[in-house]
């Protein structure tokens, strides 16, 4: 059994071997300690990681951004088109207006049904914030309106 991650728009996916319920926070540290010594394998898609990486809020309790470097270019699972080498790095805005972007992650069980129901943006702290034997973690970058578009923006 494993525990898959995947961060969507960063073209990250894995399936790691952890075989017990795991902290999300736990998972993002194994899989950035495993990833700079080689032991990540890419699920899905053609390519390697030599680094991945998040950055935590000031209290530690959000990812504000996450990291990962393909030395040798990877290939996007959707259309299968290849992203030349280099490092993807994709923060959160929460200074952008009309809308800001934040990271969101939901928790699946091995059965793909959300562990939370209604997945939404959480905590890291959350007690519900266990990734099941078996399950996913999958992390979002989602844009959320803060009020209306201004005139200027609407089609």
């Amino acid at each position: 059994m494993s525990i898959a991650i995947s961060v969507v728009g960063l073209f990250f996916g894995a399936d790691l071997p952890l075989t017990k319920p795991v902290h999300v926070l736990e998972i993002l540290h194994f899989t950035k300690a495993n990833a700079a010594i080689g032991n990540i394998v890419l699920a899905g898609r053609a390519g390697v990681v030599s680094a991945f990486d998040f950055s935590l809020s000031g209290d530690g309790r959000a990812v504000t951004s996450f990291s990962a470097t393909y030395p040798l270019g990877v290939s996007g699972r959707a259309i299968g088109r290849y992203y030349p080498p280099g490092r993807y790095y994709l923060p959160q805005d929460l200074g952008a207006r009309p809308a800001k972007t934040v990271w969101q992650y939901y928790v699946l069980n091995e059965d793909n049904t959300p562990v939370v129901p209604n997945p939404r943006v959480r905590f890291l702290d959350d007690p519900d914030a266990i990734v099941p034997a078996g399950g996913k973690l999958i992390w979002r970058l989602v844009s959320i309106l803060t009020g209306p578009m201004p005139e200027e923006v609407v089609d």
